[in-house]
């Protein structure tokens, strides 16, 4: 959202618009935006669980339901709370993304016959934009419109790819070897969201012996995983291990970026943003999709890759010490390979993404620049 806000003033430096966000009330979230100059209001949302396990499971758990039924009722009054912040704000044109609160402002901008433009950043549209697609003017994709020929809608599709963010692109990796205090060792970058992908992480751990005699490691654990990890080089006795291993929570912006641009090789889940910034800077990728995803797009999204030699995929019910170990050896031990990979991935890279993105809303709002 914020590559995005950044491509629209750019466009518009000459009569900029007014940029307000509309989110869920986090207080990060808050902070980051406000940072930006723009203007925050929230609405109540909800989300609507389902986990895959089929319709008579889902129907007869409990929680899950309670879950839903409380959500729901937030839905409905952030429905109302959208309207009023729009008969507000009297914009041209909404963007929405996807997210828990895009489904109620999405409507509301329908129901006031205001233009909207949603993005779907997967191979696979997720829930909210599937209920917004039938109202939305134009739908802006982050893989080419082909993935979404049966979907039901008027809707302009232009493939404009999914914008990374700026910081990552000005990054340089001699950022990393100082923050992370590294030495001329290769560098495996393993990345597995904000909550961490425990099968990920406890694969890493099983291997560290084994890996950190070769590369080292920038390892973003996630809030559920960085005890552990903290835990391992507290007791640990393993010189080599305690030198080359990095563990992190997260990584913020400015280790992030300086992060990828040092990294040798990516360990990744295959979120749109993630296997964007990856095409992006060019990096040869292992790819562990998350077979839990929401209509399973990250599997889909992997085999996008896959299927054209731009990542090596590992399905998680075959991630083992033993099957990343050699992955990550074999790519070590063949320069032609990760050439190979960084080539291919990115032809699969929109680095004018956010650019695109905005020309799109911009044209849709019918704003003169």
């Amino acid at each position: 959202m914020l590559a995005l806000c950044q491509a629209l003033r750019s466009q518009t430096a000459s009569n900029p618009p007014t940029i307000s966000f509309i989110g869920t009330g986090d207080d990060t979230e808050r902070a980051l935006v406000e940072a930006q100059g723009l203007d925050y209001y929230y609405v109540p949302s909800g989300k609507f669980r389902r986990y895959g396990r089929g319709i008579v499971s889902e129907l007869t758990d409990i929680k899950t339901m309670r879950a839903n039924a409380r959500d729901a009722g937030r839905f409905l009054i952030g429905q109302k709370r959208a309207r009023d912040i729009l008969r507000e704000l009297k914009p041209d044109v909404v963007f929405t993304k996807g997210s828990n609160p895009s489904v109620p402002v999405g409507l509301a901008a329908a129901k006031l016959g205001i233009p909207l433009v949603i993005h779907e950043s997967d191979t696979v549209m997720g829930l909210a934009n599937r209920i917004l697609a039938r109202k939305a003017t134009a739908i802006a994709t982050g893989f080419p419109v082909k993935h979404f020929d049966k979907l039901k809608t008027k809707a302009e599709l232009v493939f404009t790819g999914s914008p990374i963010r700026p910081s990552i692109l000005k990054a340089r990796p001699g950022e990393a070897d100082k923050h992370f205090k590294l030495s001329k060792l290769p560098v495996l970058l393993v990345i597995g969201g904000s909550n961490g992908a425990r099968p990920i992480n406890q694969v890493i751990w099983e291997s560290l012996s084994y890996l950190t005699e070769r590369v080292q490691i920038i390892h973003q654990t996630g809030s559920n995983g960085i005890a552990e990890a903290q835990a391992i080089l507290k007791s640990s006795t393993n010189k080599t291990l305690l030198k080359n291993y990095h563990p992190a929570e997260s990584l913020n912006e400015s280790e992030i970026g300086p992060a990828y641009h040092r990294a040798d090789i990516v360990i990744s889940r295959c979120g749109a943003n993630s296997l964007a910034e990856i095409a992006l800077l060019r990096k040869p990728a292992i790819l562990v999709p998350w077979p839990g995803s929401a209509s399973n797009h990250q599997v889909v999204n992997a085999a996008f890759f896959s299927h054209r030699g731009a990542a090596r995929v590992i399905e998680q019910d075959k991630l083992t010490p033993h099957t990343l170990e050699h992955e990550v050896l074999q790519l070590l031990e063949q320069a032609g390979d990760r050439k190979r990979l960084a080539e291919t991935v990115s032809q699969l890279a929109k680095p004018d993404a956010a650019d695109n993105l905005a020309r799109l809303v911009l044209r849709t709002g019918g704003y003169d620049a």
